[in-house]
């Protein structure tokens, strides 16, 4: 993963731990083909990112089409957050995860007038 996507997810990251106060809570061992699974689902979310990146979508809402980008950015430009559930998909379908569940989830935020170096020293 790239150095920026790395900032945004520690940017999503952050603020979701910033705006939730969530006790903590115990993990669960993972059975190996769980585990399995998860990894491939992660290796393929990443290949998609790279994708992405190859066709000039920098950022989540850069891959939606005009409308809905403009739409998304004038809301969060009004202060509202959007949220929207992800899937990756393997060759067209849902990937099965036995004996687990994948929460695949995206933000986006606008900062008006803040810097890079700014946001990172809230987070």
């Amino acid at each position: 993963m790239n150095y920026m996507r790395r900032i945004t997810a520690l940017l999503l990251v952050g603020w979701t731990a910033a705006g939730l106060l969530v006790p903590p809570a115990e993990g669960a061992e993972l059975n190996p083909a769980t585990l399995a699974v998860f990894d491939r689902y992660v290796c393929l979310t990443e290949a998609g990112m790279e994708d992405d990146l190859r066709n000039d979508h920098f950022l989540f809402i850069d891959r939606l089409p005009d409308n809905r980008r403009h739409a998304i950015d004038a809301q969060l430009r009004q202060g509202t957050v959007d949220i929207q559930r992800l899937h990756t998909l393997e060759d067209g379908r849902a990937i099965p995860v036995p004996s687990g569940m994948i929460h695949h989830w995206v933000g986006v935020i606008f900062v008006p007038n803040a810097t890079l170096p700014q946001v990172l020293a809230i987070l």
